[in-house]
């Protein structure tokens, strides 16, 4: 069995991530799946059996589309068939807080976490002027941190300064 049909059967939650990469044919054969207000039901051709889906049993996508203006991130924008049948949750960039206890936890220092959180929020700044393509996500923060990191002591050291760096 497929990860669909074992979380059916096991009443498990399913996350499909990045569903808007997914093909449209695809994405239509979720549609009875995710059916709001009835028992989700999925016909298997290959054995010739359904499947229910047992008690606890969630679909859970994540998706850059209906945010992503710019096309950097997103895939197919959603059909209105799909969107029908998911609460959307729009969100944001995480807080300050937890952005440096991510870095924090990466092995990076409280001045090293701050100053590359300083960092990301002067370039998610620029990117809402209009002067980026692109926002940097926490993710490209982790992935600024790993190289720092990878530098050794001296080299995250000598990185947090020109991260901070004003003209």
């Amino acid at each position: 069995d497929g990860a669909l049909v074992r979380a059916m059967r096991g009443g498990a939650v399913l996350i499909l991530d990045e569903v808007d990469q997914l093909p449209r044919p695809l994405v239509a054969l979720l549609y009875g799946v995710l059916e709001p207000g009835r028992v989700a039901e999925l016909y298997v051709p290959e054995t010739g059996q359904s499947v229910m889906a047992h008690a606890g049993f969630l679909v859970m996508c994540t998706g850059n589309t209906v945010r992503d203006t710019t096309g950097q991130y997103s895939g197919e924008r959603p059909s209105a068939a799909l969107l029908n049948r998911l609460a959307c949750i729009a969100a944001d960039y995480l807080s300050e807080s937890s952005e440096l206890a991510i870095f924090g936890r990466l092995g990076l220092d409280a001045l090293q976490s701050a100053a590359l959180r300083g960092a990301l929020c002067a370039l998610r700044a620029s990117y809402a002027k209009g002067s980026l393509t692109v926002s940097p996500s926490t993710r490209t923060g982790v992935q600024v941190a790993r190289a720092m990191l990878g530098q050794g002591p001296d080299g995250a050291k000598a990185a947090a300064p020109a991260l901070t760096a004003r003209k």
